[in-house]
């Protein structure tokens, strides 16, 4: 974890008997930067379960499940160990600081309409908001669509999933997703070979663990799947409805 660097005049206890705001900020700030890299090592070093503290961590933990959640959950005696060891707190001024630290988290949750983790899958056994488009002979695997909370983005996120096994999984050698250019839409600006987001940040088929291979797409894009020795196969992106303010209603055209 990294380490605050003390100053010359006074040893880090000192520093921090004074109760400045500033030692105070600066101890929260460290905590919320680092907590991440700190958790996953504890939870892969450790045998102790990870125990969510506040709100912020039992929202992943729930979402993501214990191992994955892991990045988001700050153990207790990691916070200890910054606020108190590090920063020089101890006492009230140890366990304010803990306190706050928490409420901080959870406030979290109540920014921007709650907390976003785009590109996240769900898990293989949910069916909340998600759809799929089975391939025809494919050894049952079907195009998978959900949120991976990209609704302000008008798009999907989806991967390749094996209905028979209930397991995501990485698109089959040669398998290419092309978008199809349509006049009007945005489509325009994406169309020809869809690259997975692993692909785009440089990694290779063999670079990406199992099941992790994702895309996202355009709203009601149509598409064309290209696999070795078949038929090119054509399917539609789904789309969301509008979101319309309650009460509020268009009037449409009817023909003449």
């Amino acid at each position: 974890m990294p380490r605050a660097v003390s100053q010359k005049s006074k040893s880090p206890r000192q520093s921090a008997s004074s109760g400045s705001a500033k030692t105070k900020n600066e101890a929260m700030k460290k905590a919320d930067a680092s907590h991440s890299e700190s958790a996953s090592a504890n939870s892969s070093n450790s045998s102790k379960p990870l125990v969510p503290q506040n709100r912020w961590e039992q929202y992943w933990y729930d979402r993501l499940g214990p191992e994955k959640a892991a990045d988001f959950i700050c153990p207790e005696e990691d916070l200890l160990d910054l606020f108190g060891n590090t920063m020089g707190l101890e006492g009230e001024e140890l366990e304010e600081a803990i306190r706050e630290y928490h409420a901080n988290q959870d406030a979290k949750l109540d920014q921007e309409g709650g907390p976003k983790c785009r590109g996240i899958k769900p898990p293989p056994d949910s069916t909340e908001n998600v759809q799929i488009v089975d391939i025809p002979d494919s050894d049952h695997i079907a195009i998978r669509f959900f949120s991976a909370d990209l609704e302000n983005d008008a798009q999907f996120g989806f991967d390749f999933f094996n209905t028979a096994k209930k397991e995501a999984v990485n698109s089959p050698g040669g398998w290419v997703v092309n978008v199809i250019p349509e006049l009007g839409s945005l489509t325009l600006l994406c169309a020809g070979p869809l690259k997975s987001w692993e692909a785009a940040w440089g990694y290779s088929g063999d670079d990406i663990p199992p099941g992790e291979e994702r895309f996202s797409i355009i709203e009601g894009a149509m598409c064309q799947l290209d696999r070795p020795g078949k038929e090119p196969f054509l399917f539609e992106v789904p789309k969301r409805p509008r979101r319309v303010p309650p009460g509020v209603k268009f009037a449409t055209a009817r023909p003449l």
